[in-house]
């Protein structure tokens, strides 16, 4: 028995591994593409269309859909790693071209929601009849990482506009 919990966790991290791996090789290309299919144009970023429901469903959306494609098929979990990490690339190349200071538009709410969407790869390599015969677990860990999604969306609507205005980042 805690040999099988000790291989399991084993298998876990490897699950977490890959979608690191897939993740940042994304981050990397969206980084690499990003000054190709992205320019600013000098037009001033706005945020206060920033509604904490419509962020929420998108990233609840995300989060619930990798864990119901355990169950069937893990390819659309290795798509919302690449997607999600080429996203991210792409918006920090325009970071990197016009002003670090915008890294605080992805900052605040970023350091909760990139580890919770690369730890729900922990299911990743188990298999759908563990996750099956551990529903129980399974259904406990994903409420968990919806209530971190959750929390990290309120950051995205309403921590991350008042440090972007207060300090000047975006008018």
């Amino acid at each position: 028995m805690i040999y099988m919990e000790i291989m399991n966790k084993n298998i876990c991290l490897d699950g977490i591994k890959i979608a690191c791996l897939i993740f940042g090789i994304f981050i990397i290309v969206g980084i690499v593409i990003g000054p190709t299919f992205l320019i600013l144009n000098d037009q001033p970023i706005d945020i206060s269309d920033v509604e904490f429901k419509k962020i929420l469903i998108n990233n609840m959306g995300i989060v619930i859909t990798i864990y119901i494609s355990y169950i069937f098929t893990k390819y659309y979990a290795y798509f919302a790693y690449a997607l999600n990490g080429l996203v991210l690339g792409m918006y920090l190349s325009i970071i990197f071209q016009n002003d670090m200071a915008m890294l605080w538009l992805i900052l605040p709410h970023g350091i909760l929601e990139i580890p919770t969407l690369l730890l729900s790869a922990s299911w990743l390599k188990l298999g759908e009849e563990y996750i099956r015969s551990n529903m129980k677990k399974y259904l406990i860990f994903a409420f968990v990482n919806c209530i971190f999604v959750a929390i990290a969306a309120f950051i995205e609507a309403f921590v991350t506009p008042f440090i972007c205005y207060h300090y000047g980042i975006i008018n």
